[in-house]
């Protein structure tokens, strides 16, 4: 057993395809050069202790509550983290790895901006579960770590579709079509802005929402939708191309907004940076607030476009799609 566990996981964006996916068409998800960092340590005594210093957060669970915190929801910021962990601690006490009278601490710094669309819960709690492992020296299969940070999500989410773990354990692009995960070969990391719109969504409501439109015109809503999953097929061989990606993150947010999902900050945010010079910008997840990804003609495009939204008052991270998922033992 070592003295500290460190690992770090990524968060995700949505290139294209939110929505329509709840209908059956595909999606495609990225992940991102943003991440989770969590250090694990043993504690005395029984027992899950979360620390983010960045949110000013301490929190301890017995086991008891971890293992109950569905119903009884201690801290609504940790809940999905206490669970995740101590289903891996199960785990171990079961294979006799951890003595039950000893419990972990992990301590989070995140780089992904929360309650953003960005997956921040799930690469939490997969870097959480890896630090865990790292710590007690067990080299555990990415798929059953993925599964126990699906758990958390359940408790953070409800109904989670499984895209944002299976993003930060693996890593990559992927196709995400009725539940199956397809990963795409040969993407590079190729360089994005991401602009928070510091608006909150509700992507319970806004589901409805289209949900309620697709009612009320079927014919037409169901042609959008069927088109956008056009779109995500078309994006799937446009990594080779940043002209024809941006051009096709346009026409998906264009068919976001016309089912009722944009924003007028969403709307502006995209305006600014298309005037100046970038190649494509959309909403990323529910909409209706959230984040904006941006799709810059190159590094000195995306520092002028990072600089005038800066002005509006915006947050904006330079960063990257990723190849990486999970990475263990190093945190970075």
């Amino acid at each position: 057993m070592k003295e500290i566990g460190i690992a770090s996981a990524p968060g995700k964006v949505i290139l294209g395809g939110e929505h329509s996916v709840v209908y059956g068409f595909p999606a495609l998800v990225a992940a991102i050069n943003l991440r989770a960092k969590v250090h694990a340590t043993l504690l005395p005594d029984e027992g899950i202790e979360i620390i983010a210093p960045d949110l000013g957060i301490r929190q301890i669970y017995t086991y008891d509550e971890a293992f109950n915190v569905k119903e009884i929801s201690i801290n609504h910021a940790t809940d999905n983290i206490a669970f995740a962990v101590y289903q891996l601690l199960e785990y171990l006490m079961k294979t006799g790895i951890h003595d039950t009278k000893r419990g972990v601490s992990i301590q989070v710094n995140s780089e992904i901006p929360i309650s953003s669309g960005l997956g921040s819960s799930a690469a939490v709690a997969v870097a959480s579960i890896g630090a865990i492992s790292d710590l007690f020296d067990q080299e555990l299969d990415k798929e059953l770590i993925s599964k126990l940070a699906f758990q958390g999500e359940i408790i953070a989410h409800g109904t989670p579709s499984g895209v944002d773990n299976t993003a930060a354990a693996f890593g990559g692009v992927m196709l995400f079509e009725k539940g199956n995960m397809q990963w795409l070969d040969q993407v590079q990391e190729l360089p994005i802005l991401i602009c928070n719109t510091k608006v909150p969504r509700e992507t319970k409501r806004l589901v409805s929402a289209v949900r309620e439109r697709y009612k009320r015109h079927e014919n037409l809503v169901g042609k959008i939708l069927d088109t956008m999953g056009q779109v995500v097929r078309e994006m799937m061989h446009g990594f080779d191309d940043k002209n024809i990606l941006g051009e096709l993150m346009e026409i998906n947010q264009g068919l976001l907004a016309s089912i009722g999902v944009s924003h007028e900050t969403i709307e502006k945010i995209c305006w600014i940076a298309k005037s100046n010079g970038a190649l494509g910008a959309k909403l990323t997840g529910a909409g209706g607030g959230g984040c904006v990804i941006i799709l810059p003609k190159d590094e000195e495009n995306a520092q002028v476009i990072k600089g005038k939204l800066e002005k509006e008052g915006y947050d904006i991270f330079s960063t990257s799609l990723s190849i990486k998922g999970l990475l263990i033992g190093n945190g970075e």
